[in-house]
């Protein structure tokens, strides 16, 4: 038995022909079209007779089923097209995490909106598929949440996904005062919650010096606080007046400097 035409059928049709003993393409094409769940279930027998399976079904569908269609037709290199009905291109609507992207690239590398997919996870998961999301065009979007120290130690590589790398979460609460140059070094950077910049006026007034207008900025951003009593110089004293709130927390500040430099 062969169809006499190439067709496109619904995953029931394709369920019904593949069930005819003898069935055979007969040098036809056959498309399978249907939903992300249905085309993920058909049978390998199924499966064979076509030439694409094309699904088209929303973004959550596709998401839901990413893995079952990983299995069932990209896992045994059969085409695959996914058309997403509410995808807008740059517009990522399906977000996974670097173990699903790396288990199912195959499957959304057929979604045929360009920038649909949001890979998000800690530093080092993204830091070791950096190339590869630089190069996918159905990556649009490249998030990272982690400590401060692990975004740093990773970020040549994650600097290296390019526009994607469009947000970085750092999940510290409390954070000295010298880490303020590196974190100033982070595209798109944002805290998870409330964030704490907790050290000594010396080390306090040295970030603001060494990193100006930005510094000033970040610290003013969150809130800043004295660990310890501190003897500060009179450059100091200038550079800590212009934070809005600094919280000495029951320690002490004394200024000790030159006369020339008290005046």
């Amino acid at each position: 038995v062969t169809p006499d035409t190439d067709y496109t059928v619904s995953t029931t049709t394709l369920t019904g022909l593949a069930a005819i003993a003898g069935i055979a393409t007969g040098g036809h094409n056959i498309t399978v079209q249907g939903g992300a769940a249905n085309i993920a279930g058909l049978s390998q027998g199924a499966l064979d007779l076509t030439v694409l399976a094309s699904v088209s079904d929303t973004s959550a569908d596709v998401a839901t089923n990413l893995s079952g269609l990983q299995s069932a037709v990209t896992g045994h290199s059969h085409p695959l097209s996914i058309t997403l009905s509410d995808g807008t291109p740059g517009t990522p609507t399906i977000t996974v995490n670097a173990t699903t992207y790396t288990a199912d690239a195959a499957t959304l590398d057929a979604i045929t909106t360009a920038g649909a997919v949001k890979v998000t996870d800690g530093a080092a998961a993204l830091a070791a598929i950096a190339s590869g999301l630089a190069s996918d065009t159905v990556v649009g979007e490249v998030d990272v949440s982690d400590t401060a120290a692990n975004i740093l130690s990773n970020l040549t590589a994650l600097n290296s996904i390019g526009a994607k790398f469009e947000k970085a979460t750092i999940s510290d609460t409390a954070i000295n005062a010298s880490a303020v140059a590196g974190l100033l070094a982070i595209p798109h950077l944002q805290t998870s919650g409330s964030l704490t910049i907790a050290d000594t006026g010396a080390q306090i007034a040295a970030a603001i010096e060494a990193n100006g207008s930005a510094g000033l900025t970040f610290l003013n951003s969150h809130t800043v606080e004295l660990s310890g009593n501190s003897a500060i110089t009179a450059s100091d004293a200038v550079a800590l007046e212009q934070l809005s709130s600094l919280q000495k927390e029951g320690y002490t500040l004394a200024v000790w400097d030159t006369a020339s430099h008290l005046t």
